[in-house]
């Protein structure tokens, strides 16, 4: 079966096994066994990862029974079980480096895609090349690499480019996951046309969907990230959420005093 080591701390790794169980381990101690056991699968676990994520303890396996779940290392707890994503054995999970999406698939020759923020399945894919073996996701990049029993194939999700909204010289892009703001006010002098301006980003925290658009208000007191079914509303400058709610699309009212 597969083992992961956590990217966070490379002397930690995960076992997957078909005594049912993800076991976690430390390397470099006196210790011949296991440091604890996440059960919870009906039938052998063939694959596991963990999340990228500095802010989440995720682990995420795949087993015979059919299910991927999702679990908390730290707290030891099941977090999430995603049931009705594969009708036979799951051989291959992933998370992404660096986009909030977990990778699964099987032997009923399906990849799934699920957001890794809400667990909604953001996609299936077929490509009819049989059974799926293993999964890589290149950091730093929007590809995908998937082993097929006739094939691999390569996809490439998400945005390459970030996702940017402007508002009286203040602008909001959203980098995969991460938000950032920058004023273009602050940059001052002669410039040439053509010429890169090289602005102080600022880093505002991490985005609670996966972003398909985005938008400042016309007071430039919010904006707005929406993802594939979903939307928040921040704050700005701080970043905090304001509102959230189900929808594809937002659009922000000019609202006239009468």
């Amino acid at each position: 079966m597969q083992l992961s080591i956590n990217p966070k701390d490379v002397n930690m790794f995960a076992s997957a096994s078909l005594d049912r169980s993800v076991k976690i381990w430390t390397i470099g101690t006196t210790k011949s066994a296991a440091n604890f056991s996440l059960v919870g699968h009906a039938a052998g676990v063939n694959c596991v990862d963990f999340c990228h994520d500095h802010e989440r303890s995720h682990i995420v396996s795949g087993g015979d029974d059919g299910q991927v779940k999702v679990w908390d290392y730290q707290n030891k707890q099941c977090l999430f079980t995603f049931e009705n994503g594969h009708v036979d054995n799951v051989t291959a999970v992933a998370f992404h480096p660096d986009i909030p999406v977990i990778f699964s698939a099987g032997e009923d020759d399906i990849i799934n895609i699920w957001n890794a923020l809400t667990y909604r399945n953001e996609q299936s894919l077929n490509y009819g090349l049989k059974r799926v073996w293993t999964l890589h996701a290149l950091p730093s990049s929007n590809n995908v690499a998937i082993g097929f029993d006739e094939a691999t194939v390569v996809i490439k999700i998400g945005n390459e480019v970030p996702m940017v909204s402007y508002s009286n010289g203040k602008v909001v892009l959203v980098n995969k996951s991460d938000i950032q703001t920058f004023n273009l006010k602050l940059n001052q002098g002669e410039f040439k046309d053509g010429e890169i301006l090289k602005p102080n980003v600022k880093d505002l925290g991490r985005c609670e969907t996966y972003a398909q658009s985005m938008r400042f208000s016309p007071s430039g007191r919010y904006f707005s990230v929406c993802g594939d079914a979903d939307f928040i509303v921040y704050s700005f400058p701080r970043c905090t959420n304001a509102a959230f709610g189900n929808g594809s699309d937002l659009v922000w009212a000019s609202v006239h005093p009468g």
